[in-house]
């Protein structure tokens, strides 16, 4: 029964990865994983009642890389709502 149940959620998650490949860049799709691990660490903490103190260092150097990579984006589209003279916003 353990084995049918864990396929079936195993196949959904494939057949929802491969869709998501098809609508989307593969650097997008891929970036969500990021935050299930972080959600995953989470999730140890408040159901298995694990501290979460010891695993802060990479959720937060996880976040750093988040914004880190976020910047130059944002930056970009505010310097092309400047250039247009509308709010990228």
């Amino acid at each position: 029964m353990w084995v049918l149940v864990t396929d079936v959620i195993l196949a959904g998650y494939v057949a929802t990865w491969f869709a998501a490949l098809s609508r989307a860049p593969a650097l997008d799709v891929t970036a969500v994983l990021v935050i299930g691990a972080v959600i995953t660490a989470l999730l140890a903490a408040a159901v298995n009642g694990k501290p979460l103190a010891p695993q802060l260092g990479w959720p937060a150097l996880v976040l750093v890389g988040a914004i880190l990579g976020a910047v130059p984006t944002w930056r970009s589209r505010q310097t092309l709502g400047d250039a247009s003279g509308t709010d990228a916003t």
